[in-house]
């Protein structure tokens, strides 16, 4: 197996191949058992990642909650945020938005309508998780690439 059949295999479990894919990978697994046993064995470990079912509250929890919560609000709790801390907010949040529009690269022309057409490629969650798990995996020299 290659590192474009697990690419294809992870995809397949997280439901991100298209209808055209699925029907090529399912005609795949018929003709090669052991893509469909590294298939199985990867499902059998991703259903075994779920969470189990959570437990049923105890009789009377969500009212006795309830009752316990009404008659605080946010200000109540915390009280009213100082004029200082809601300027020190804003100035933050200005300040960062300024720097990060000094650190970005500047744009190719047309490079922010084709990230906005979606036009530069199928990259997924899958696909970026693999090239940084790439980059991080030892090299022949023991070094990460």
């Amino acid at each position: 197996m290659n590192r474009r059949d697990e690419k294809l295999l992870t995809r397949h479990l997280l439901g991100e191949t298209t209808p055209e894919e699925a029907r090529d990978l399912a005609a795949r697994l018929a003709r090669e058992p052991e893509l469909e046993r590294e298939l199985e064995r990867r499902r059998t470990a991703w259903q075994g990642l779920a969470l189990p079912p959570a437990g049923a509250a105890p009789p009377g929890f969500a009212a006795a909650l309830a009752a316990r919560l009404a008659p605080r609000s946010a200000e109540s709790w915390l009280g009213p945020a100082p004029a200082w801390a809601r300027l020190a907010a804003a100035a933050a949040l200005v300040g960062g938005v300024l720097l990060g529009v000094q650190l970005a690269p500047p744009a190719e022309p047309g490079e922010t309508e084709s990230l906005l057409a979606g036009e530069l490629g199928g990259d997924s969650l899958t696909d970026a998780y693999l090239e940084a798990l790439a980059a991080t995996t030892p090299g022949e020299g023991g070094e990460a690439r």
